[in-house]
């Protein structure tokens, strides 16, 4: 009785006088618990701005200033993991980073070190990392202590975690990586500079090999179907050009020069007329390798494949990766759809859309971003160019796929970029977001019944240079299940009502009508009019039982530790433990965009 009256002595005097001092972070103290909803997030030289799904109420924005931008802010690539970040890689930031958002609230976390010029992410929700696909530096006696690699991994689960550089080749080397939870040990990485398709070890971070492309100067898009394991990636050639006859009518960026080794098209073996390599031979007469599919099981290659017309083609796969588009270099006019084999058999083409987008350079590649929409059992895939201002909504669904053009905008000129639109789908609502950047103008599109849509609301001076749409999807997955086993519970009674198996009209649960709302109001439950009340009271006297008991053991787990603490330390005066861990299991998802583009 003495020892148990001493050390609740000793653990109250220890908790009067480790009080939280008048310095510490109250950080978690004053959080609201108010998340936000599912949101489109807008990315711009201005800074970040989260919409609702509908554009009718704008929830939250980072300035510059905020961000640490400087004059204007600048994010090649973003993505989520659709549980609890959002992630962009600034190039704005003298070293370039990754800023870390979250996504429960939108708060503005800070950054993370990364590698040199970060193009590409992909999240690999079994191993909670994210691999970074950088240019990387030269590696050279003035850089070697210095320069770093061309991928990065960063620990999602530990941002503070020491990340680590991979390196591919010696040389700077743009491309894009494919990581996804259904490559095991693996990933792959482009590369624009030579002719090498990397294979990397996830679990000893380091190169393992190369696959050869075979004539092909090297390869800089790519990406990946998940239903047939198979890697999608565009070729890059030598061309002659700059002169009448060339296969390239100009050379791009630099003026080209002789001695280029030519291996397609008609020009193929000449070595003494002005050339280039790269991406300004895409869509030239040289540019016959097209699209190359490689099997990620047996490390082979398998097919090539190139668009209805014109040459070459950017590959995209769908979420589920059943189609791969081919946006080929043919002015706007068509989109070939392929359909996804099994593993180690070439793809077939499953369709040509005659989409015939107007304004388009010839020989320019119109289209840059899509989604892939499932709406009241349809399958519709949008896509937009930017130099018309009409939207294209192919009916999958259909035999033959119908297409419908929706108007984006009355201006007589395009408000689109050159570059291209860029188009999210709300996840599982009606809604569609389309950019008009040259007029600093957003699209809200409300789809109908039929597949088709029409323009719901424009956001005026809304600069946008990249958009995402944010859902806590391990969260949709929980009150799924919930909602599944509440189904479960419930028996038909032959009158056209149901009840819960062995109860009856009259059991009902005492302050249970608050907990009912709140969970209506969540979307667990949809009451219909003749619902008997005791189905869905003893349910949430189940679920609040639990509740209940989980806190009980939180409760006495905390103080038995903080006691235990207290008593062994001797009234020690270390801060608090300020580990937190989440109840809910990872629930994996690789949708880059959650719902409407790559899976890669």
């Amino acid at each position: 009785m003495q020892i148990c009256r001493a050390t609740f002595i000793n653990f109250f005097v220890c908790f009067v006088f480790t009080a939280i001092p008048a310095t510490s972070d109250i950080y978690y103290h004053e959080q609201t618990e108010q998340h936000l909803p599912e949101a489109v997030w807008t990315f711009s030289d201005q800074g970040v701005t989260i919409f609702t799904a509908d554009g009718e109420t704008e929830l939250m924005k980072h300035s510059n200033a905020t961000l640490g931008c400087g004059e204007s802010c600048f994010y090649f690539n973003i993505a989520t993991d659709g549980r609890k970040y959002v992630w962009g890689n600034a190039l704005h930031s003298a070293l370039h980073r990754i800023d870390v958002f979250s996504l429960h609230t939108g708060e503005y976390l800070g950054g993370v070190a990364t590698c040199s010029t970060p193009l590409d992410m992909d999240f690999i929700p079994n191993r909670e990392e994210l691999w970074i696909r950088c240019a990387g530096d030269e590696l050279n006696e003035n850089t070697t202590e210095t320069a770093t690699g061309h991928l990065r991994v960063i620990h999602t689960n530990s941002l503070g975690a020491v990340s680590e550089d991979i390196r591919l080749t010696e040389e700077r080397s743009y491309g894009y990586a494919v990581f996804h939870s259904s490559l095991g040990n693996y990933g792959y990485a482009t590369d624009n500079t030579q002719n090498k398709l990397w294979k990397v070890d996830l679990a000893y971070r380091e190169v393992v090999g190369y696959i050869t492309l075979d004539q092909a100067h090297s390869s800089y898009d790519a990406t990946y179907s998940v239903k047939n394991k198979h890697i999608f990636l565009r070729s890059r050639v030598c061309c002659t050009c700059g002169f009448e006859g060339a296969d390239a009518a100009t050379c791009g960026r630099g003026p080209g020069f002789p001695g280029q080794i030519i291996t397609t098209g008609p020009s193929a073996g000449r070595t003494d007329l002005n050339g280039t390599c790269g991406d300004s031979c895409e869509g030239s007469l040289a540019d016959t390798i097209g699209v190359m599919e490689f099997d990620t099981v047996l490390d082979t290659f398998v097919a090539n494949h190139q668009p209805l017309e014109a040459y070459g083609a950017t590959p995209q796969a769908s979420p589920d990766g059943q189609h791969v588009l081919l946006l080929a270099n043919d002015g706007g006019k068509n989109v070939r759809v392929l359909k996804a084999g099994e593993n180690g058999q070439a793809s077939t083409v499953a369709f040509d859309l005659a989409v015939n987008f107007e304004n388009v350079p010839p020989g320019a590649q119109a289209i840059s971003d899509f989604a892939f929409i499932d709406w009241n059992d349809r399958t519709i895939l949008a896509l937009a160019s930017g130099y018309d201002n009409n939207l294209v909504l192919a009916d999958l669904s259909a035999t033959p796929p119908t297409i419908n053009k929706v108007p984006l905008s009355t201006s007589a000129s395009p408000t689109g970029g050159t570059s291209g639109r860029m188009i999210e789908w709300a996840y599982g609502t009606e809604y569609l977001w389309v950019d008009g950047s040259a007029n600093e103008e957003v699209y809200v599109l409300k789809l109908d019944a039929n597949g088709g849509a029409a323009v719901h609301r424009t956001i005026a001076e809304a600069p946008v240079s990249k958009m995402i749409y944010v859902e806590n999807f391990g969260q949709r997955a929980v009150k799924k299940l919930m909602a599944e086993m509440i189904a479960s519970t419930q028996v038909d009674d032959g009158l056209g009502t149901t009840k819960a198996e062995g109860s009856s009209s009259s059991d009902t649960v005492p302050g249970t009508d608050l907990l009912l709302q709140q969970m209506e109001e969540a979307g667990l439950l949809a009451c219909e009019e003749n619902d008997d009340p005791s189905i869905i009271a003893i349910v949430a006297f189940v679920i609040g039982s639990l509740s209940l008991l989980m806190n009980i053991v939180v409760i006495m787990h905390y103080f038995f530790s903080s006691s235990m603490g207290a008593a062994s330390k001797q009234c020690s005066t270390g801060t608090p433990d300020k580990e937190l861990s989440n109840s809910l299991a990872d629930i994996p998802d690789d949708s880059r965009t959650l719902g409407s583009k790559l899976v890669a």
